[in-house]
């Protein structure tokens, strides 16, 4: 009673399919980490261009003034901080308005403990603007007798 035929898979086909599988699951998680973490560089490059480019936004239409600062920390969101420089051009009558957020260093430290990345984000940007932009009273304060956005003030 020599029966040739099986009735299920062998131990050694067993292992050998566990071992691929769990292969698989090794590899695709690894690509998952990967993925947070290039999720998360992402997030915090993006977010520092916005801040970067609001901050240009709110020099170039008088909101704030157009003076150089160092390493100011945001009010809205304390975690970056921005410097902005005035530098004549080599174009007579245009000078650059170069404005840089980067994490303040209290974040950087959080960072390091938490993961270690290569590189803080930063963003930088350079706007050339007129020299008379640079030295007018464009940029003076609105005034405050007039409350209302349409004109109606007083």
């Amino acid at each position: 009673m020599n029966s040739s035929k099986r009735a299920g898979f062998s131990i050694m086909e067993v292992l050998l399919a566990t071992s691929i599988l769990l292969g698989c699951i090794i590899v695709l998680s690894e690509l998952a980490s990967l993925g947070r973490k290039h999720a998360r560089s992402a997030e915090k490059l993006v977010n520092a261009q916005l801040l970067c480019e609001a901050k240009l936004n709110d020099i170039l239409c008088g909101a704030e003034p157009l003076a150089p600062v160092t390493e100011k920390q945001f009010e809205e969101n304390i975690k970056w901080v921005y410097s902005i420089d005035v530098v004549p051009a080599e174009i007579p009558g245009i000078v650059s308005l170069i404005v840089e957020v980067f994490p303040s260093q209290e974040n950087e430290s959080e960072a390091s403990q938490s993961e270690s990345e290569n590189q803080p984000k930063t963003c930088r940007l350079i706007r050339w603007v007129p020299d008379s932009l640079a030295s007018s009273d464009d940029f003076a304060e609105p005034n405050p007798g007039n409350e209302s956005l349409f004109g109606g003030g007083e």
